[in-house]
């Protein structure tokens, strides 16, 4: 992973006449999405912190938002915040899990998560069978639709104890003849394989607050600026590609993360494609949460 300072914050606000939010009005109403979770933490560097949300077969997926609350050094940043379905040798529990680097200072943060349960429904996936350590996918609809995404995962049987689902999430894919967004997840490797319910809800009429085109670059790690962190507020990214690709071509990580840029904490949309393939022009479109 390229994580160059020319990709910075700073370093993208030099484009920022090409590649500044572009703010977008919503035409109609969208559900409010429930706060479970406002706290005040201390991030120690490296540590793995958790803290349990509720049961995992209660209702709804997860937005996490996270504000930091001091000054830090320049290049700090959120490296995770997700929750996560964990087995605790009794039941399958909802967890909040956040992680800073372990090459920067502890961070006191305040953390939000919202759940959505209220949100539509675009896919629902009764019962599966998850093989442990196997990056499965089923196609959810064209990547073209103007909609973003938040994964649901439901164990439906007990485990071992530390069990847990690794990763769940929907990713543009190319097919070799169209771009589909792809419900993609993982178990880890030495659980067995899990029984587990699978739900996406989808944004299409959740607020957009920016679009950007932008030509990604493989293996770069590329930032783009959003928001100061201070401004409330959770966040889903959508990515489209423009135009069509090696077979196999995918999207491989957008996410919203903090970082410190010497004087400042901001929200930056990061965006990766692998770097065994071609650069890709996308449309990227940020929808953003609050209560």
């Amino acid at each position: 992973m390229k994580y160059a300072k020319a990709l910075s914050v700073l370093g993208v606000l030099l484009l920022a006449g090409l590649l500044a939010p572009v703010p977008i009005l919503a035409t109609e109403s969208f559900p409010n999405s429930l706060l479970i979770a406002d706290m005040d933490v201390t991030l120690e560097p490296g540590a793995w912190h958790g803290w349990v949300m509720q049961p995992s077969y209660e209702c709804g997926g997860y937005l996490v938002e996270v504000t930091p609350l001091e000054p830090s050094v320049d290049g700090a940043h959120v490296e995770r915040a997700v929750v996560q379905p964990e087995y605790d040798g009794f039941g399958w529990n909802d967890v909040l899990r956040v992680m800073i680097p372990d090459y920067q200072p502890a961070l006191n943060a305040n953390v939000r998560v919202y759940n959505t349960c209220q949100f539509p429904v675009v896919m629902e996936l009764e019962e599966v069978v998850l093989q442990a350590g196997a990056w499965m996918g089923w196609v959810v609809g064209p990547a073209s639709m103007d909609r973003g995404y938040i994964v649901e995962v439901t164990p439906l049987e007990d485990s071992s104890d530390g069990a847990y689902v690794d990763r769940a999430l929907v990713q543009a894919e190319y097919d070799g003849d169209e771009w589909n967004d792809v419900l993609r997840v993982m178990t880890p490797e030495g659980f067995g394989a899990l029984k587990a319910q699978i739900r996406v809800y989808a944004t299409p009429k959740m607020p957009v607050v920016a679009r950007y085109e932008i030509d990604l670059q493989p293996g770069v790690w590329t930032g783009l600026p959003l928001r100061p962190s201070a401004v409330k507020g959770a966040y889903i990214v959508e990515v489209s590609p423009l135009g069509t690709a090696q077979e196999g071509a995918h999207v491989e990580r957008a996410v919203v993360q903090p970082e410190f840029d010497g004087k400042h904490w901001n929200d930056v949309v990061r965006l990766q494609v692998p770097a065994n393939q071609a650069g890709l022009k996308v449309e990227v479109r940020v929808y953003k949460r609050v209560r």
